[in-house]
């Protein structure tokens, strides 16, 4: 009896060990694939997301850009350099301007003119800061002109203080005119930049062969529009890199998982306690 005893508990020990290996291994296994659930879902939503946001802000752009579109000054862009471009694609003789200023008192507005002219002139469009060496991306312009027969947009970033007489002396500035002079015609580019005060710049360079003014300085009521759009876009921007951070699908799938590790632990201890009680009763029985 006592070695049926003994062989009783040795058998109760080994029980008791599976049960806890099984239920643990229930508990974690339940775990992981809620949590995997979860993530799963979380990319899913993620993606769908992006998909919504990135239809909803292309809408806006669209709708943006035909606001601007719509504008005088954008007429004034067109009449003066992009349809002058597709005129010469089309094979027209075409005086192509060698440099455009865009002049007005807000940089941001006269920045983002300039970027629309670099998207819709079907030119290369590259900018340049003030320290590269102009001629050389000149020459650079010429060579891509030969390779493909398309011509170049340089933006020269503060060119405006490099036609400053109170910043730059006379030389310099005289050399700079001389490129400005030609550069459409011997290297194939237009000059594109920016000034908030035209009058501090060296009038000579400004003469209409070698620069076309454009004036910025649009209304009130067209500037809102502009702002009022570009607010919106910046207002989409933020709420999507909002979202996309949200984690709130892997913590439910990781609450479920928990959830369905602890019931699928606690029926194995009921499942292994029944098969004890029935092995108990039948020992005692004997």
């Amino acid at each position: 009896f006592a070695q049926d005893k003994d062989k009783n508990s040795s058998h109760q020990n080994t029980n008791n060990n599976r049960e806890k290996i099984i239920s643990g291994g229930i508990a974690l296994s339940s775990t992981l694939a809620g949590t995997g659930i979860g993530y799963a879902l979380y990319k899913k939503d993620k993606v769908d997301l992006k998909k919504m946001l990135e239809k909803l802000k292309n809408e806006l752009i669209r709708t943006t850009k035909a606001e601007i579109d719509n504008s005088n000054v954008i007429n004034k862009i067109k009449a003066n350099f992009t349809d002058l471009i597709e005129r010469e694609k089309s094979g027209k003789i075409t005086d192509i301007p060698n440099c455009l200023m865009i002049e007005g008192k807000s940089p941001k507005l006269t920045q983002e003119l300039i970027d629309w002219t670099g998207k819709n002139s079907n030119c290369r469009f590259i900018k340049i800061n003030a320290e590269n060496g102009i001629l050389k991306e000149l020459e650079k312009c010429e060579e891509y002109y030969e390779k493909t027969g398309k011509r170049t947009l340089i933006h020269k970033e503060n060119l405006d203080k490099l036609l400053n007489p109170k910043l730059f002396d006379s030389s310099s500035i005289a050399a700079l005119k001389d490129i400005m002079c030609s550069a459409s015609e011997d290297y194939h580019p237009t000059i594109i930049f920016s000034s908030t005060d035209p009058s501090k710049l060296d009038q000579i360079a400004l003469q209409p062969h070698r620069v076309i003014r454009i004036n910025a300085n649009i209304s009130k009521e067209e500037l809102n529009k502009l702002n009022n759009a570009t607010k919106r876009l910046e207002s989409l921007e933020k709420k999507f890199k909002e979202l996309s951070r949200s984690k709130s699908k892997i913590l439910i799938g990781l609450g479920a998982g928990l959830t369905i590790g602890t019931l699928g632990t606690c029926l194995s201890h009921l499942i292994f306690k029944s098969k004890k009680d029935k092995t108990k009763f039948k020992y005692e029985k004997n």
